[in-house]
Parts: structure tokens; C-alpha cells; sequence
């Protein structure tokens, strides 16, 4: 006797997740008017793989929010991508989760507390995700373990940190002092994406004539902070020449008298 073969609906295979997603999965699209949810699905499965998304529905603010299934995929849609063309229309494709930045500050002063770096951001706008910590020296013998660097680090929104400018000069105690701001993310340095350095990266190569400061170390100088001390000018002491000449008549007179003196002591 053959045995029939049971056919599975497709949406009962698809009902049988055994890993949930987390929030980092997802992307947030704005909602147009008299737009089908099938068109998002049908404009992203351009984008990426239609296998890739897992999970999609209208939400609130007039939103489509859908989840895919790696955060890869949503920075990939978020960074290089970045739209979305419904009917026509090209719509910003935002991550579900406000992604973060982890930053460095380096030439931080020991003596600089943090509640002043926190007031230089807030002048900025910059809105700070975590509070400023100290990194270590980086020494793995015990007995020196405890050395801290002059590096600090703290989190922000991505979105912030793309407007951060390279340094900031901070005031504490009369003197400006030049803080430095990067990210611990490698960023290659031909095609400036991160997550890569130059040894990896699989664009080609600029010609060394036309770009030379990629390959040369650029002489940067850090400049001074204003000094609030001005030097005063050098007075130059102007002599008069006829008061430091003698006449050859008088010095004739001087040598006559010394030679009548040493006379008169002989006898």
C-alpha cells in the first residue's frame, strides 16, 4: 500500500520559530496613504533577499515596522541603502532601535572632571547615552594594573556622533585644553566605510601622485590655546654716539696725566 504524501501549507512551516528576533532586527518605514503593506514587502525584497524579512505590521505614528532576520541586513539597509521607493516615492529607512556609538576621547586631562566635558556637549547638542568613564593604561602586570590612561569613553547616538566635529577645546581652570574625539570602530581610510581596515578593503587603490596624504603621515599641529598674557615689546636703548666718543685730544690729555703720576711715584 503506498503512503500519501502530506503537503504542509507553507504558513504552517512559517509558524514554527524557534528563535525570536530581537529589537536591533528591525527597520521603521513612514506609512503612506492608500499604500498596501505588500508593496513594502514587494520594494525591500529588491533591496535584499525576500527570505531575509520575517515579520511585518502597521504600528503607531502611521509606521510600517518590519524585522529581518540579522542586524546585519538593517545596517546595511539603514547606512548604504537608506530609502525605499513606494509609488514613486523615495522614503528613509530607520532602525527600530536608535543605534548607539561607543567614542573615545583622547588628551583628556587627569585633572579635567567630567561634569565639564559634559557641559561642552550640551553646548554642542550632543546627548550623552552613558555616563564618561576613564579607560585603563592598558598594563596586564598586576602591580601596574591600575594605571589609567588619559583616554575616556562614553556612548551617543549615532546621528549625534556624525555631526561631532574632529576635537573640542575645553576651559577648566584658565587654561583651553584640545580633546580629541574618535570611535573604536576600524574605518578604512580609501573608501571610508567602517568595519574594515585598508588591508581589507576591496576597492581599488588611489594613485599615490594624486592622493599622497593616504599614504604619507600628514604634519598636523595642534594649535595653542589663546594666552590671556601679552609680551610686552623690547625697548631698545638708543645711546647717543658723541657721548660715548672722547675726542682724540682728550684722550692725549688722559695718558699725559697717568704718565706724569707713575713719575712722580718712581721718584
Amino acid at each position: 500500500m503506498n503512503r500519501q504524501t502530506i503537503k504542509v501549507p507553507k504558513y504552517v512551516s512559517a509558524t514554527q520559530i524557534t528563535e525570536f528576533p530581537k529589537k536591533d532586527q528591525a527597520i521603521i518605514i513612514d506609512a503612506i496613504e492608500n499604500a498596501q503593506v505588500k508593496e513594502y514587502i514587494v520594494a525591500l525584497g529588491k533591496l535584499i533577499e525576500p527570505t531575509q524579512i520575517q515579520f511585518l505590521s502597521r504600528i503607531s505614528k502611521n509606521r510600517i515596522c518590519i524585522y529581518l532576520t540579522s542586524k546585519a541586513i538593517v545596517d546595511e539597509l539603514v547606512h548604504s541603502q537608506k530609502h525605499v521607493t513606494i509609488q514613486n516615492r523615495q522614503l528613509p529607512i530607520h532602525p527600530f532601535v536608535k543605534q548607539e556609538r561607543h567614542v573615545i576621547l583622547s588628551n583628556v586631562y587627569p585633572i579635567i572632571p567630567n561634569k565639564v566635558i559634559e557641559k561642552k556637549f550640551e553646548e554642542i547638542q550632543i546627548k550623552l547615552l552613558s555616563p564618561i568613564s576613564c579607560l585603563s593604561a592598558g598594563f596586564s602586570e598586576e602591580d601596574y594594573s591600575h594605571i589609567l590612561s588619559f583616554r575616556r569613553e562614553l556612548c551617543m547616538a549615532e546621528e549625534d556622533y556624525k555631526r561631532l566635529p574632529e576635537r573640542i577645546s575645553v576651559e577648566y581652570e584658565g587654561t583651553n585644553y584640545w580633546i580629541y574625539i574618535s570611535s573604536d570602530t576600524a574605518t578604512c581610510c580609501i573608501c571610508n566605510k567602517e568595519g574594515y581596515l585598508i588591508s581589507k578593503c576591496e576597492g581599488s587603490y588611489p594613485n599615490p601622485d594624486d592622493n599622497p596624504q593616504i599614504y604619507e603621515r600628514s604634519s598636523f599641529k595642534r594649535p595653542r590655546p589663546p594666552s590671556d598674557t601679552t609680551t610686552s615689546p623690547v625697548v631698545q636703548d638708543k645711546t647717543n654716539n658723541d657721548s660715548d666718543t672722547t675726542s682724540q685730544s682728550n684722550l692725549d690729555d688722559v695718558q699725559e696725566e697717568k704718565v706724569e703720576k707713575k713719575t712722580k711715584k718712581h721718584k
